[in-house]
Parts: structure tokens; sequence; C-alpha cells
């Protein structure tokens, strides 16, 4: 499927502009992702932090584009939008290999704290 990204392209601070690569993969994501993941809950998530510059809420579809923006933000700023980014090694709070992050969306070992299925 070819897409038109536009808004999509703005630049991210100090990271430039996503490659359509990244966008296409995110989109799909996006389409195929279970709604549970983009539904309201009582946690404060990304839609709570972002209510006030994004909000009021029109549905499902704007709820889904402002994880999607989110996400495209938060993938410059780790890796500038590269899935094989290694870890970083000027983060000195890393320093063991529970603590190490790499990759776009880095989830370090210590998360499996969190929840049990991120152990499983």
């Amino acid at each position: 499927m070819s897409r038109h990204f536009e808004a999509c392209k703005q630049r991210v601070h100090n990271r430039g502009v996503p490659p359509e690569a990244f966008l296409n993969e995110l989109v799909d994501w996006g389409q195929a992702a279970p709604e549970e993941v983009f539904q309201r809950n009582d946690k404060f998530d990304i839609y709570s932090s972002a209510i006030q510059q994004v909000g009021p809420w029109t549905g499902a579809t704007h709820r889904r584009a402002v994880m999607l923006e989110a996400l495209r933000v938060l993938g410059g700023f780790e890796s500038s939008w590269d899935w094989d980014a290694g870890r970083d090694v000027t983060n000195q709070s890393s320093n063991s290999p529970c603590t190490e992050e790499a990759g776009i969306f880095q989830c370090s070992g210590n998360s499996m704290n969190f929840k049990s299925s991120l152990r499983d």
C-alpha cells in the first residue's frame, strides 16, 4: 500500500525526519494492534499526559493516532528510528546487563518487574 505522509514527516528535535519505512511499519502496527491498547483506563498514561495538547479525544481513531505520534517521536529520540540501534554507551545509569537498553523502544531487563508476562 502506498501512503503519503505529511505531518508525520515533521522534524523531531535534533533527530531529523523519520524514514518512510519506519512510518509504514508504525502505521501497519497501529492498524493491526488490538483495540485494548488504545482504550480508556484509570492509569496515568500517554493519553493522560497529552490530553491538554491533542485532546479531548474524539474517538478510538483519534486515540490510536495519538499513540502512533508518541511512538514516532519516541522512536526518533531513542534511536533515530533505527530498529537495530545498540545500547546507549553514553548512558551512565545503564551499567549492568539488567539495566542496559537497546533498540528503538528500549526495554531493559529490569522492566520484567512490572508484569509477569514480560518475564514470560
